[in-house]
């Protein structure tokens, strides 16, 4: 945490401040048009009892917010999360498309229909949202909003990723960490993806360089010698936990 202002940019810290704020607000900006007038219509079942999602609707178009809620039985050597995550969501007519939305892709996600709902595969590790729509104007719409995000949202990524290894090397005092090792080749593979202009998989492999940091950051031992929890670095991700939606009950 840093009280520096971020009218100091050459602060490492506040360096990456800037960069989480900057992404944060694409990320807001995408999901513009729930925040503004979605309300939320119900929960997604979801296959690992550590996660909810929470499921928004503005007319034709349904947002799935997953959400990793931290256990007690994460300890600081849990090496990864599950690599797919089953979610049932409710109400929504099987005519729908099903997409993972991030600031640089609209990928279509594997999904069918199942009793209950539409159930949807999910890479929890892609930290994307999901987009349920039969809406083609809203598909185009975010087709074109991803596309514009693309190459700074990659930036963005590559240099939190980068600033974050800076300062877990520093902290850790050993460069020889297997996960901040693994983290740099992460880094060293986005860099080259984003230079060739695969802006998509720049940005999947930033994300896949801080979840080796995070790795790391839980070995490492707190202030008061004891091992950190922490599972996340909280400001590269945005938190959707505070948002005010409007429920049915408050039409």
């Amino acid at each position: 945490r840093s009280e520096d202002s971020l009218h100091q940019p050459t602060v490492p810290a506040v360096q990456r401040r800037v960069a989480a704020l900057t992404l944060m607000n694409l990320q807001l900006q995408l999901i513009a048009p729930w925040l503004a007038g979605g309300r939320v219509t119900g929960m997604a079942t979801c296959s690992n009892p550590a996660w909810t999602a929470s499921v928004v609707q503005v007319e034709q178009a349904h947002l799935v917010i997953p959400m990793e809620w931290s256990s007690p039985t994460n300890g600081p050597d849990d090496s990864q999360k599950s690599p797919r995550l089953t979610l049932v969501v409710p109400g929504v007519p099987e005519s729908n498309q099903v997409f993972e939305l991030t600031p640089a892709n609209l990928l279509p996600l594997v999904h069918k229909r199942v009793a209950g709902g539409i159930q949807v595969q999910y890479a929890p590790l892609s930290e994307g949202l999901i987009v349920l729509t039969e809406n083609p104007r809203a598909i185009r719409s975010l087709r074109q909003q991803t596309a514009r995000m693309a190459a700074q949202s990659a930036r963005l990524r590559c240099e939190l990723a980068t600033l974050r290894l800076v300062a877990l090397r520093q902290q850790a005092g050993n460069t020889q960490d297997k996960f901040l090792v693994a983290a740099h080749e992460h880094i060293t593979e986005a860099n080259a993806l984003a230079t060739g202009k695969d802006y998509p998989g720049a940005y999947t492999a930033a994300i896949a360089a801080d979840q080796q940091l995070d790795r790391s950051f839980k070995r490492q031992p707190a202030a008061n010698g004891t091992e950190s929890t922490v599972t996340s670095d909280p400001i590269t991700t945005v938190s959707y936990t505070h948002l005010t939606l409007p429920t049915r009950a408050q039409e």
